[in-house]
């Protein structure tokens, strides 16, 4: 059993703690009823900044169409499910069944794998709004790699140490049109950068979105606040 202790002045003081029934990869991202997360998220868009809270509680594991899924919980009353394996831990989507790998094992420098993900908060306005979207509607592929894994992370609750740091980049042909014969947008970009805590799970994720050559861009920011684990 593992345990990790966060420590900040002015919170609460919260035992983390990782079952021997959990397969490894759960350490990074623990799926156990009765976890508790609180992150601050900044979304830079057109060089404003946007702030919010999430909050995310794990609830009881159940069955959805044969399979066994954890549910997390936010405060605004969605629901996502996850699944996970000996090697892996995966977002799952119960209307179509489909799955988004989101961490792979093994937990080392150089494990790679793809995701599909979404333009998110890149917005472009105006005259070229409505070409813009049609361009942005297809999914994006995110080639994911294990970058580090002792990155010490410093965030409001606390320092975490020996933290993995997952890096992914992807890019589509936004081009094409009015898009590049006007606004100069060849390609749209995302580079994510994550790391996870063993035993507490995200403590840290930026996203940019960006176009090129010339250059629209919206930037992300969540931090973990504070924990609790039941």
């Amino acid at each position: 059993m593992i345990t990790s202790v966060l420590k900040k002045a002015g919170l609460l003081i919260f035992t983390t703690l990782l079952f021997a029934c959990e397969s490894p990869n759960t350490s990074w991202f623990p799926l156990s009823e009765g976890y508790w997360w609180r992150y601050s998220a900044v979304r830079s868009i057109k060089g404003e900044a946007h702030l919010q809270k999430l909050i995310i509680a794990n609830l009881p594991a159940l069955k959805i169409n044969g399979e066994t899924v954890f549910p997390k919980k936010r405060a605004d009353g969605q629901i996502e499910y996850y699944q996970k394996t000996d090697t892996a831990i995966y977002r799952y989507d119960p209307d179509d069944g489909s799955k988004t790998l989101l961490l792979q094992e093994p937990i080392k420098v150089g494990t790679k794998w793809q995701a599909k993900s979404k333009i998110l908060f890149l917005e472009v306005t105006g005259a070229f709004e409505a070409t813009y979207n049609r361009k942005i509607k297809d999914d994006i592929i995110i080639e994911y790699e294990i970058d580090s894994i002792n990155d010490e992370v410093k965030v409001a609750a606390g320092r975490f140490i020996n933290c993995i740091r997952v890096k992914g980049f992807g890019s589509i042909y936004g081009g094409g049109g009015s898009l590049e014969e006007f606004m100069d947008i060849d390609t749209i970009n995302v580079e994510t950068v994550e790391w996870y805590a063993p035993g507490v799970g995200l403590v840290k994720r930026t996203r940019k979105e960006y176009t090129r050559p010339l250059e629209f861009e919206n930037n992300y920011l969540e931090e973990l606040e504070s924990i609790k684990t039941g």
